[in-house]
């Protein structure tokens, strides 16, 4: 099978040539410019091998801003700030949070008639989003609160439901489940009034998402059984690819590695396909916690690393903690326990820095089992503790009997 070769100099020249070729054949109307746009982002993904992630972002950023140049006198500021949320959307998936950031604030900035208020709220949304996963936290709250009041104030129950969606996970990533969950049942409620199968679709991901964390594994599978063949059938490519993620997971977490496996790869296919290059971090992360059950530590120790680089790259900082946090249980494995104390370390660290109580808690748990696992019994009981009180503030019962359990074996 041919392998594709790193992008040489030479062959940078061929394909800003070649793109050059395609700008000089677009002629600029009202009508073609998405068309134009949607065109050449599928030449430079066609030219540029996925691999080489960098350099399809440089090429589509330098080649769309000279397309929407050419544009620019022939297009309606409806146009406008339509081809702008395409572009973050792309820029996002694409890993480029500073170029989306920037090109949202500029859709708002474009919203000043009352009649773009839907298209202000969608870009507020996403604005937050990127805050959110930069742990920006209350520099997305504004965003999402703000998005929120522009539809309630024009009774859009769509666009409400998107914001009561977002919100939903904003607390849940800040740990506070029970406000994530009145905000996910507020938006299912909406959408069953305007009978929004997409939206439906997203919000029981999220219900599984939710169940899954509190160990209802069950319910979070069945969740997720409502959520998939929506989303197959509506070919929500990006969707469907975090769904069948976090339906691997689950099956992770009970111990069903071949379905784990089956779901990963699909996920990972998807994310691939689409450019969505956190995506694909997590999916190798999250096979990496897989392969620790099953003790195929080269694996993981590949895997954690790659996704680590990429966190690093994007300032995911809780995908960065959660790739220690592993990479901390690999080196306990291996007792190599300098190793395995000093990415925990990092791990617990940066879970406190950015106000991630769950991975606080997680990270606490392998510290004990890294104490445990060195005979330090008084170490391991006081951060099994340490975990379990976390767990038990966050209502997560099945967490906090399960450390129970590891903690009754010092006894």
């Amino acid at each position: 099978m041919n392998k594709k070769r790193s992008t040489t100099h030479d062959d940078f020249n061929a394909i800003s040539s070649q793109i050059d070729d395609f700008l000089e054949k677009v002629h600029p109307t009202q009508s073609t410019c998405e068309l134009s746009i949607k065109a050449l982002q599928n030449l430079v993904f066609e030219l540029i091998d996925q691999k080489e992630q960098g350099l399809r972002v440089q090429m589509f950023k330098r080649s769309t801003n000279q397309l929407i140049q050419r544009f620019s006198d022939s297009l309606t500021t409806a146009q406008d700030i339509q081809i702008k949320l395409w572009l973050g959307h792309n820029y996002e998936t694409l890993g480029s949070f500073s170029s989306a950031l920037k090109i949202y604030q500029e859709a708002v900035s474009l919203c000043t008639e009352d009649k773009f208020f839907r298209e202000k709220a969608e870009a507020l949304r996403w604005i937050g989003h990127i805050k959110a996963m930069q742990n920006k936290w209350d520099d997305a709250l504004s965003s999402f609160n703000e998005s929120l009041q522009l539809s309630v104030d024009n009774q859009d129950l769509e666009s409400e439901a998107n914001a009561r969606n977002a919100l939903g996970l904003l607390y849940f990533e800040r740990g506070d489940f029970t406000s994530a969950l009145d905000h996910w049942q507020n938006a299912v409620e909406l959408a069953d009034k305007i009978k929004d199968a997409r939206l439906t679709a997203s919000f029981y991901n999220n219900l599984g998402i939710l169940a899954n964390v509190k160990g209802e594994k069950e319910k979070a599978l069945a969740y997720y059984s409502e959520s998939i063949p929506r989303f197959e059938k509506m070919s929500h490519v990006r969707n469907l690819a975090h769904t069948y993620h976090n339906m691997a997971m689950t099956y992770s977490d009970i111990k069903n590695y071949s379905e784990a496996g089956n779901y990963f790869e699909k996920s990972y296919k998807l994310a691939k396909e689409i450019g969505d290059v956190r995506l694909q971090a997590m999916v190798k992360l999250n096979r990496a916690k897989l392969y620790l059950a099953i003790n195929d530590l080269f694996l993981v120790e590949a895997l954690c690393k790659q996704a680590m680089r990429t966190f690093i790259d994007l300032e995911d900082h809780l995908g960065e903690s959660d790739a220690y946090q592993y990479l901390g249980a690999l080196y306990t494995r291996r007792k190599d326990w300098e190793k395995a104390e000093s990415y925990l370390n990092d791990s617990l660290k940066i879970a406190k820095d950015y106000q991630n109580p769950l991975g606080e808690a997680e990270a606490n748990l392998e510290f004990g089992r890294l104490y445990k696992a060195q005979g330090d019994t008084k170490k391991a009981k006081k951060y099994l503790k340490s975990a379990k009180d976390i767990f038990d503030k966050l209502n997560l019962e099945k967490r906090v009997k399960n450390v129970e359990k590891e903690m009754s074996e010092f006894t």
